[in-house]
């Protein structure tokens, strides 16, 4: 089911229909696996935090006008939810992940274990 794409504009794209699922897939997936090359006008990769158009203070300088940000947070978190997916269970990862040089994610407990990830992210918040 497909949310009002008008409700919910992302960037400048057309092509994207509002919503971020396909803003990220058409101008990060495709442009990457298709063209070799992500539109930097309407990107802005790099930064440690945020995403669409809220960014942190000192984290890259001011926003450019209709670039939406996907930050290495961002980045980390879509991929430790494919990883934590029960569709992922039988998936092998080559080692563990450390998050912040302070907590070591174990790949055989990880992988298609969301409650295993969510325990881990509390302990780090405690540290």
């Amino acid at each position: 089911m497909h949310n009002n794409a008008a409700n919910k504009p992302v960037g400048n794209s057309p092509s994207h229909g509002g919503e971020l699922a396909d803003f990220i897939y058409h101008n990060v997936r495709c442009a990457q696996s298709h063209d070799a090359e992500i539109d930097y006008e309407l990107v802005d990769f790099g930064r440690n935090f945020g995403i669409g158009r809220q960014t942190f203070e000192n984290d890259g300088g001011p926003l450019r006008p209709g670039v939406f940000v996907i930050s290495n947070a961002t980045v980390l978190s879509l991929i430790l939810s494919v990883i934590c997916a029960p569709e992922s269970k039988g998936v092998r990862l080559p080692g563990d992940i450390v998050l912040y040089k302070k907590v070591r994610l174990d790949r055989e407990k990880l992988v298609g274990n969301k409650e295993y990830l969510m325990g881990e992210l509390k302990r780090l918040l405690a540290a």
